[in-house]
């Protein structure tokens, strides 16, 4: 096709019809933005949204890849998960025991840098949030030390009872006896293996038994296997799972962050529509109006160069001038949109009903809610919390730490029964001691973290008495277990701390007082102790209305001693 000159451009415009010219005018199209869509079937992450069927667990660990990129990048499952971290395993969290032989294992687990539990148990935690499962490898030594270390359940696919990964008891389909987890092999490429759980090193019998029904091979246990005659004791495994069973008698479990990716694409989407409509509210257009067709032939013939020195198409300075030729009209137009804030709390109240959160916990504002509101959200709150603190407790005690000290009493003979002298009965209403036998993970303490959502001042009020005696002496229920209330579960441990400061710290000057009243008051029965007197010279140059406030001063303050010498006692 011939190229047309600007002469010839120009002589056809100026032939062209007038209902030529009204068409080509009409097949200017405006620039319109591409349309956002709305995809309820996927999100960003291409995984699906509409749920997995608690039957297909292959899908499992996609679904728990979405949770851990969501929580990465979503910053209301973020704040949710590092809230839970910390009110479980964040500040106060600590374990001891008052036998010195377990306290010394449960030091070297916690603080060894093959294990760092110290500071990956936090992380455990947030973990198990996030994907709803949680799997620690352990892998025994011949000294008696155990290895704690982290599998994701991502790679645990393939294979197993119901294409779970999980091959489970034939008669007992709760109890898991081999796990098959993808791994790196030492040439770096990922094969299948199979570890067993912890239940084999208790029963070996059980993985013989699943071994033979299942036909598994002696190499898918490569990784697994220990080498020595210590580890016959233990099935010939070196290295076992512990799972922490956060499902409700499934062999998988989902997290409940999977009720909310749904509603959180939806919330996003909405979120980015509004960003949009916040744009065009704020957006205007140049409107340039050609009123005649010879005006419209002139615009035509000129060239791009041309029309960029009208300044029509040229950024408009706020405050110009700008000359206009006869027969062209200039406008500016702006949508005038109505505000759509705040019209997203449905959807924000789906994301938090499954997070369990109160609204103001995962959006970090209290605008709008008032005081009582945002208090009475509080106490089912501080449950939920006391709710995971249990669950967490009963996981670390008798799945993690039991399975430590019986691995290691395999290996090394490590005891598992101990004598601790213990009140069991009443006769002629004295308490009668004997020596009970216990295992080691029942003489352990768990240090919590104290929520400060909880009415802490109102408990040791409550418990420890402001205008009635503590529950101690009205109740007789033991120091330890109120403490452990108030956020102080090592008594035993605290006690010994408390009494070393005694012994090696001077005596602090209330401590110093309070003796010397108590040495005065024990000569003959009869002295009454008081509180030393510092400023007795100073009193005398005071005037009859200060010496009475110092009288009642001084009767508190014998009422206080009194009170105090009493329960010393």
């Amino acid at each position: 096709m011939k190229e047309l000159t600007q002469e010839e451009f120009d002589a056809a415009i100026e032939d062209m019809p007038d209902d030529v010219l009204q068409y080509a005018a009409q097949s200017f199209a405006p620039w319109q933005s591409p349309v956002r869509e709305n995809n309820t079937t996927l999100d960003e992450d291409g995984f699906s949204l509409n749920g997995v069927s608690t039957s297909d667990f292959k899908k499992f660990p996609e679904l728990q890849k979405s949770c851990w990129e969501k929580f990465n990048t979503n910053p209301h499952l973020n704040s949710h998960v590092r809230d839970i971290m910390g009110s479980i395993a964040g500040y106060g969290w600590d374990i001891a025991s008052e036998i010195p032989e377990i306290d010394e294992v449960i030091y070297e687990e916690l603080y060894d840098i093959r294990n760092e539990l110290y500071k990956n148990i936090p992380k455990y935690v947030a973990r198990s949030e996030i994907e709803g499962e949680l799997f620690l490898s352990l892998t025994i030594h011949t000294d008696g030390f155990v290895e704690i270390d982290f599998m994701d359940p991502s790679s645990l696919k393939g294979g197993g009872d119901y294409d779970s990964g999980i091959y489970f008891h034939p008669q007992k389909q709760t109890m898991p006896i081999f796990y098959s987890f993808n791994i790196r092999n030492n040439a770096g490429k990922v094969e299948t293996q199979l570890f067993p759980s912890i239940y084999v090193a208790h029963y070996p019998e059980f993985g013989t038994l699943v071994k033979n029904l299942s036909k598994l091979s002696e190499s898918q246990f490569k990784f697994a296997k220990g080498v020595g005659k210590k580890y016959e004791n233990v099935g010939g495994y070196k290295t076992f799972i512990v799972a922490w069973d956060r499902g409700f008698l499934t062999p998988r479990n989902l997290s409940h962050i999977s009720t909310t990716l749904e509603w959180i694409n939806h919330y996003v989407n909405l979120k980015k529509w509004e960003i949009d409509h916040k744009k065009s509210a704020g957006s205007y257009l140049w409107v340039v109006k050609l009123t005649d067709t010879k005006a419209f032939r002139t615009w035509l013939k000129m060239t791009p160069e041309q029309k960029r020195d009208t300044g029509l198409t040229a950024k408009k300075t706020p405050g110009g001038t700008l000359i206009l030729p006869p027969g062209i009209e200039i406008d500016v137009k702006n949508p005038k949109l109505p505000s759509i804030s705040e019209q997203d709390t449905d959807i924000m109240h789906m994301i938090t009903s499954g997070l369990n959160k109160p609204e103001d916990m995962v959006t970090g504002q209290t605008r709008g809610d008032t005081f009582s509101g945002v208090n009475a959200s509080r106490g089912p709150q501080t449950d939920r919390i006391y709710h995971e603190i249990s669950f967490f407790e009963r996981f670390q005690r008798y799945d993690l730490w039991r399975s430590i000290f019986v691995l290691k009493n395999k290996m090394v003979n490590f005891p598992l029964k101990y004598k601790v002298k213990k009140a069991f009965e009443f006769k002629d209403k004295k308490p009668v001691f004997k020596n009970i036998i216990f295992p080691p993970w029942e003489l352990m303490d768990f240090d919590f973290p104290t929520s400060e959502i909880g009415d802490v001042e109102g408990k040791a009020r409550a418990y420890l008495g402001v205008k009635h005696p503590s529950v101690v002496e009205s109740l007789g229920i033991p120091r330890s277990i109120i403490a452990k209330k108030l956020g102080f579960a090592k008594y035993f441990k605290n006690r010994l701390q408390y009494e070393t400061e005694e012994e090696v710290m001077p005596d602090l000057p209330l401590t110093a007082a309070l003796d010397s009243i108590q040495e005065g008051a024990d000569g003959d029965g009869t002295q009454e102790p008081t509180l030393p007197d510092k400023n007795k010279d100073s009193d005398k140059n005071k005037d009859s209305d200060k010496n009475k406030d110092s009288d009642k001063n001084k009767d508190s303050d014998k009422n206080k001693t009194k009170s105090i010498l009493k329960r010393r006692k």
